[in-house]
Formats: C-alpha cells, sequence, structure tokens
C-alpha cells in the first residue's frame, strides 16, 4: 500500500512510473531526480500527495476522472489523461 522512502531515486532515464491499482500513498523524495518522467499513473486508491515526484511540464498524470489523480493534475496545471 506504501513505497518507502527513496525507494526509487535518482533513475535519470526512467520515463514511465505505474503505480498498480492498490497503492495509496509514496513516502516523501521517492521519485526525486528522475529528469525524464513522462507518464504517471495513478490508481483510483491513491490518496497520498505527489511531494514525492518531481514532476516537470512534460509530465502527464493518468488516472480515473473524479479521483485524487485528476484534481491534482488540474489545480497544479499538469496534463491529465483518463486511462
Amino acid at each position: 500500500e506504501t513505497v518507502k522512502e527513496a525507494g526509487i531515486f535518482g533513475m535519470p532515464e526512467l520515463r514511465i512510473v505505474d503505480l498498480g491499482n492498490s497503492l495509496k500513498t509514496v513516502d516523501v523524495s521517492n521519485f526525486g531526480n528522475c529528469p525524464k518522467l513522462e507518464s504517471l499513473h495513478l490508481p483510483a486508491s491513491y490518496t497520498g500527495d505527489l511531494t514525492a515526484f518531481h514532476i516537470g511540464e512534460n509530465v502527464t498524470i493518468i488516472g480515473e476522472k473524479g479521483t485524487f489523480a485528476e484534481t491534482f493534475a488540474n489545480e497544479n496545471g499538469i496534463n491529465f489523461e483518463e486511462g
């Protein structure tokens, strides 16, 4: 249910992150230093925040309409795609 702190830190070639279907939170700084991140799939179950992610201007958040993923994307000017 939780990805612990610094689990996926410093992967400069990482482009796509799919957090599965049951994840609820990700600890801080988990996806730091991943400058090529393009796509972040958040499950409907996700209730945490996104401080764990360094979301650049080219990132698209993928998730279900009406969930945290869409709300966060809209509130922060991040591309959102239903899926």
